[in-house]
């Protein structure tokens, strides 16, 4: 188990389980955590440039990743653009750690 996921005891049903989508389109999002100079962390996710978030703690960074991720792909929808996914591998920071969830979109 990850520390996030440990830190975050409801991780396991609310991100890594399949479920009802209501019709969305679930897409896997994979960004990098990393601890906050100030305290507190940031995310960033590498394959949509511009979505980046922080937290207080691993929980809320989690929630408000997820709620960028989904806001950036709803925009680029809704404006009829082409979502700009960036496919270039890029070096994790060395306090960053990696983590994959579904986001429903």
């Amino acid at each position: 188990m990850s520390v996030l996921a440990a830190k975050c005891p409801d991780l396991q049903t609310r991100y890594t389980t399949w479920q009802e989508f209501s019709g969305k389109r679930p897409i896997e999002c994979r960004f990098y955590a990393c601890p906050a100079e100030e305290g507190g962390f940031y995310a960033y996710v590498p394959s949509l440039p511009g979505v980046v978030s922080e937290g207080e703690t691993q929980c809320e960074l989690l929630d408000n990743v997820t709620d960028a991720f989904r806001g950036a792909v709803l925009a680029y929808r809704q404006a009829g653009d082409a979502i700009p996914w960036e496919t270039a591998c890029e070096d994790k920071p060395s306090d960053a750690r990696e983590f994959r969830i579904v986001v429903d979109v």
